[in-house]
This record gives structure tokens, C-alpha cells and sequence, in this order.
């Protein structure tokens, strides 16, 4: 997925008089939209796919809730799907928003359990958006597909 986006962000950057963005998405939500999400995928699954507890996983994860903080409260500037109003992806952005916060108090409550659970599904959601934003008719589909 982030191959996929790292080509769709270079063609846009090869050619952009090629590639028209939507007049109502302001440039600065979307790069920082970008720029929060892409890197996210990829850290996203190093964290759990590797060692837990350690010193590296609390400073990346809290890079990785960052990231995924600064997606979610970006998306919400972007809504060029429906027109100029909200998209049911959205509803990922709100997920994001309630489940950042939860899972750092469950950790430092102790409850591994639950924060596990909360980062496994927050990951997935990550992944499901950004597939949803390659489907036809979406900007980076068509930075991609040109």
C-alpha cells in the first residue's frame, strides 16, 4: 500500500499539470493528510510485528499515534468523495479519535489485553482506508492510475 502511494505521490509530482485536484481540497490538509498516513502503514505493522514493551516500541508507538492522530484530524478538511460533504470513511477518523486515547490509558492502566486489541483493530482500519482511497474516482486512484 505505501509503494502504491509512494507512485501515485510521484506521478503527481512528475506531471502535475496533468493531475487536477479537486478546488475545495485545500493543498496544505492534503500534504498533511499524506504525510501522516503513508508512513503510518508501513510503522504500523513493524510495531506489531515486532518486540512489545521495550523502550523502541513505546517511542515508535508514540510516533505511530501521532501520525495517526494528525490523518484522522486532516481527513476531516478533505471531503471531496460526496461532493463536499463527509464520506463514511470519516467514520474511521472518529475510530481514530476515541481509540488513541483509549489505548494509552488501558497500557498505563496495565490492561495489555485491551490495548492490544484497540492498536490491531486501528491498524486494520488504517489499512481498509487507505485501500478505499485507491478505488476509482478518488484523488490518489487517479494520481496512480493517471
Amino acid at each position: 500500500m505505501s509503494v502504491a502511494c509512494a507512485v501515485a505521490i510521484a506521478r503527481l509530482a512528475a506531471a502535475p499539470d496533468r493531475v487536477t485536484i479537486a478546488p475545495h481540497i485545500p493543498h496544505l490538509w492534503l500534504t498533511i493528510h499524506l504525510v501522516c498516513a503513508v508512513p503510518a502503514i508501513p510503522l504500523g505493522g513493524w510495531i506489531l510485528l515486532n518486540r512489545k514493551g521495550d523502550r523502541r516500541h513505546k517511542m515508535l508507538g508514540r510516533i505511530w499515534g501521532i501520525m495517526m492522530l494528525g490523518a484522522a484530524l486532516s481527513s476531516f478538511a478533505l471531503t471531496g468523495l460526496l461532493g463536499g460533504s463527509f464520506s463514511p470513511i470519516h467514520a474511521l477518523s472518529i475510530l481514530t479519535l476515541v481509540t488513541i486515547p483509549r489505548a494509552v490509558w488501558n497500557i498505563r492502566r496495565g490492561n495489555v489485553r485491551a490495548h492490544k486489541r484497540s492498536m490491531v483493530i486501528l491498524y486494520i482500519s488504517l489499512v481498509v482506508a487507505a485501500g478505499f482511497a485507491f478505488l476509482p474516482g478518488r484523488l490518489m486512484g487517479d494520481w496512480l492510475m493517471g
